[in-house]
């Protein structure tokens, strides 16, 4: 029995370094105590950012028949590593069954709940933030966020694009740290979450000195504590 579904393939990397995430963070000495983990890299799920923007089919039929899957299989938690796929998350069809994660709201309740007075600055896909994904969200409350220029903007999608083709992560890394530098010397101090998981293959290799919270690791601490695992790095920790 499958413990945790990982609705994959948008984009396959950022899937498994989601995979990873969870077994690194799951204080476990042996494999029988990490956690069944079923996932599914449906890679031709459509184009969350061209749906968004009107300009092609929505995921909303391949999401539901993933979830639907995971129903019939019996897997009773399940995550999906794409921050811009949840702008159609009320859309979609969720079984009683299956508890969803979602990795939007568990990044917006740790900057409210550590760093409730900071400003936040969302990096993203152009399709998450024309549907306003983050800001829209219930957990987003009284939350202050930081609008990136045009140009800002489609230098962040500009870098997404280059690491879904599998680009050297450490030029990518010091262009999106050049943006970073550019927002905090015009807006101040921010909380800067990474809300493209492929923003969070970059993680690494920016530079310190930043508040950054890495939507990923929000999902997959809570994956891991979600599914009864004792958590072996916090949130914290990752972002100290």
């Amino acid at each position: 029995m499958y413990e945790l579904g990982i609705i994959g393939g948008m984009g396959p990397q950022a899937t498994a370094a989601l995979f990873e995430r969870i077994i690194e963070y799951t204080a476990a000495d042996t494999d029988q105590e990490h956690i069944d983990t079923l996932v599914l890299s449906r890679a031709s799920i459509p184009d969350r950012t061209t749906a968004i923007c009107g300009e092609g089919p929505s995921p909303v039929p391949a999401l539901n028949e993933e979830f639907a899957l995971l129903a019939k299989l019996g897997v009773p938690v399940a995550v999906i590593p794409c921050n811009t796929s949840h702008y159609f998350i009320p859309q979609v069809t969720i079984p009683d069954s299956v508890r969803f994660i979602n990795m939007v709201e568990e990044s917006l309740l740790y900057a409210r709940e550590n760093l409730p007075n900071i400003p936040l600055c969302v990096l993203g896909t152009n399709g998450l933030a024309q549907g306003q994904v983050y800001q829209s969200h219930p957990a987003a409350e009284s939350a202050h966020f930081i609008t990136l220029t045009d140009e800002e903007q489609q230098g962040v999608m500009q870098i997404i694009t280059r690491i879904k083709a599998s680009a050297d992560p450490v030029p990518e890394a010091a262009k999106l740290a050049g943006i970073m530098r550019n927002v905090r010397a015009r807006e101040g101090r921010c909380l800067f979450i990474l809300a493209c998981t492929e923003l969070s293959l970059l993680r690494d290799a920016l530079p310190r000195g930043y508040h950054v919270l890495d939507s990923m690791d929000a999902l997959a601490v809570k994956a891991v504590s979600v599914c009864g695992r004792p958590v072996r790095r916090s949130l914290d920790e990752l972002n100290s």
